[in-house]
């Protein structure tokens, strides 16, 4: 372990735990993205009613004007049982 985990283990600080990265299905990502293009909403207004990043939406935007959509989320791993249960 880290020195200064340490240190701040020992001083009673509690170490900052990481914010899991959201998963969203191919779905989700399809919908939020026909919003935008389609429905007529503005990327961060869409963003802001489905509580996504404006980042994560104007990408999905992009990606899908160039016909690739569908090639977001294919590298990420299967989920677990677990992590099934708590989506």
């Amino acid at each position: 372990m880290d020195t200064k985990v340490l240190l701040n283990l020992k001083r009673g600080c509690q170490m900052k735990q990481r914010i899991p990265r959201a998963i969203y299905n191919k779905e989700f990502r399809e919908q939020a993205v026909k919003q935008v293009t389609e429905d007529g909403l503005n990327a961060n207004e869409a963003a802001r009613r489905l509580s996504l990043p404006p980042s994560t939406l104007a990408n999905w935007v992009k990606v899908a004007k160039a016909g690739k959509l569908g090639e977001i989320g294919k590298t990420q791993r299967p989920l677990t049982e677990i992590e099934l249960e708590l989506v």
